[in-house]
């Protein structure tokens, strides 16, 4: 699982906020997932704040 979660990551940092925003916007099942995978891999520069995901420098 470690290995997946690893390779889940990696692949999410290279196709950016605009797809993750995408998915948090088409699916609500998603946006569980989302926030996991935000909170694991907070060098991405996105966070959830009050619902809504952003990049933290913006």
């Amino acid at each position: 699982m470690k290995l997946c979660t690893r390779a889940l990551g990696e692949a999410v940092a290279l196709v950016g906020f605009d797809f993750l925003l995408e998915c948090w916007q088409d699916d609500p099942a998603l946006q569980i997932v989302i926030k996991k995978l935000l909170a694991k891999f907070p060098q991405w520069g996105i966070a959830c704040v009050d619902g809504a995901m952003v990049k933290w420098d913006e």
